[in-house]
């Protein structure tokens, strides 16, 4: 025979409901510990998407900046080149003035 008890849910052994006062004490736990973790999750999520959206705009910080090395590379390479074809025209033409002052 099963013994009723109010104290604790026993629904192992008698499939008894607890009393309503036990259920009202239970209700309010559940929902005090609800009206605590919701914000808590609430600011985890949002600390989450904050986080991704950091780290989008960083990456796209970072291939901007990539863009732009490569970009003063070639510009580099560039003006190198510019600046090689000048100093031998330079020297061609420095060439044929010694050429020109030495025949005269």
């Amino acid at each position: 025979m099963c013994v009723v008890s109010f104290v604790r849910r026993d629904t192992s052994v008698c499939g008894l409901v607890p009393a309503p006062s036990l259920m009202l004490v239970e209700l309010v736990l559940k929902l005090a510990l609800a009206l605590i973790m919701l914000p808590v999750l609430l600011l985890i999520v949002i600390i989450q998407y904050t986080l991704i959206a950091l780290m989008w705009i960083l990456e796209k910080c970072i291939a901007g900046v990539q863009d732009m090395q490569r970009f003063v590379e070639v510009t580099a390479k560039r003006i190198n080149a510019r600046l090689n074809k000048m100093n031998k025209r330079e020297r061609y033409f420095q060439k044929l003035e010694d050429r020109v002052n030495g025949e005269l």
